[in-house]
C-alpha cells in the first residue's frame, strides 16, 4: 500500500520540480531579447552599448544597464 500512494507523490513532486526549474535555468534568455520597459516611449533594446533608447519622437531618455 505504501508503494501505491508514493509514486504518485513523486510524479507531483517532480512535476512541481520541473516547473521551477526550467525558467530558473533561463534567465537570460528571457531578459536579453529585450529588456527594455514598455510603455509609451517606445524603447528599442542597443545590445552594443545595453542600452534602451526611446523614439525620438518622444521627450524621453534612454535607460543604461
Amino acid at each position: 500500500m505504501k508503494k501505491t500512494t508514493l509514486v504518485p507523490k513523486l510524479w507531483k513532486l517532480a512535476l512541481l520540480s520541473a516547473l521551477f526549474l526550467i525558467p530558473a535555468l533561463h534567465p537570460a534568455r528571457a531578459t536579453s531579447t529585450n529588456p527594455c520597459p514598455v510603455s509609451a516611449c517606445k524603447y528599442t533594446w542597443d545590445p552594443v552599448e545595453k542600452c534602451c533608447n526611446p523614439d525620438p519622437r518622444f521627450d524621453c531618455v534612454s535607460i543604461c544597464f
